[in-house]
């Protein structure tokens, strides 16, 4: 009896110990759950990768929709200014110069790239012989203009020739650099011809009046068969009628 006491005496203090360690259990704040990691962001996708115009030196090393501007393939457009061309021509001829040749080619090659483009040939002369001489071989000029384009796959739907005589001059002196300069055929996409006809008649109208004041001068001429202050006169041309350029 007395050792069924003393267990029990010695078992008591043990049995509070735990109760009081299971009691400091329990009131321990709870340990909050660990936070989810924040979303990261999806990379954005690679920018696409731009290949540099390819350099080169002549159109040839281009594709056949781009022309060789500043040693780089520039694509055609419709306001490329390498597109344009302006062959010149000698006095009263209506043949191109291999000078002239290049222009015409890269005129050529992008009328080709753009079929939807239309070219108007225009035809100009310089101010020497009548207008409706100059107008004739204006109109000579843009024929050979456009029979050339032709002959490089220009469609001929694609092509027209207007001539404007002399009346539309870039230059006015009346020098041998200034009858060069009008001496000329442009390429002008998707241009309106020009009404003329205005500046053409009075021009008729001017030379039919130095005609009447040459017929009514005095019988007597200078030694090189002009009257004094007469204008020179243009030679004969290959029409029967005066030279132009």
């Amino acid at each position: 009896m007395k050792v069924r006491g003393w267990l029990l005496a010695a078992a008591l203090p043990l049995v509070a110990a735990c109760a009081h360690a299971k009691k400091e259990t329990a009131a321990a704040p709870a340990v909050p759950p660990p936070a989810p990691a924040a979303e990261v962001a999806a990379a954005p996708p690679p920018a696409p990768v731009i290949a540099a115009p390819a350099s080169c030196m002549t159109d040839d090393q281009c594709g056949t929709k781009e022309l060789c501007v500043a040693s780089q393939c520039t694509a055609i457009t419709a306001g490329l200014a390498e597109c344009q061309a302006s062959p010149h021509f000698d006095f009263d001829r209506a043949l191109l110069r291999s000078a002239d040749l290049p222009a015409l080619r890269r005129a050529a090659r992008c009328l080709n790239a753009l079929p939807d483009e239309h070219a108007v040939i225009e035809g100009n002369c310089d101010e020497r012989g009548t207008a409706q001489y100059n107008i004739a071989l204006g109109f000579r000029r843009a024929h050979a203009t456009a029979t050339y384009l032709e002959g490089l796959g220009v469609a001929t739907r694609n092509v027209s020739e207007v001539s404007y005589g002399k009346e539309l001059p870039l230059c006015t002196q009346a020098t041998e650099a200034c009858w060069a300069m009008n001496r000329r055929t442009d390429v002008m996409k998707d241009a309106q011809p020009k009404d003329v006809t205005a500046l053409l008649r009075a021009d008729e109208r001017r030379e039919a009046k130095r005609a009447e004041a040459a017929a009514a001068a005095p019988a007597s001429k200078t030694a090189h068969g002009r009257h004094p202050g007469h204008p020179r006169a243009a030679p004969a041309g290959d029409t029967g009628g005066t030279t132009a350029k």
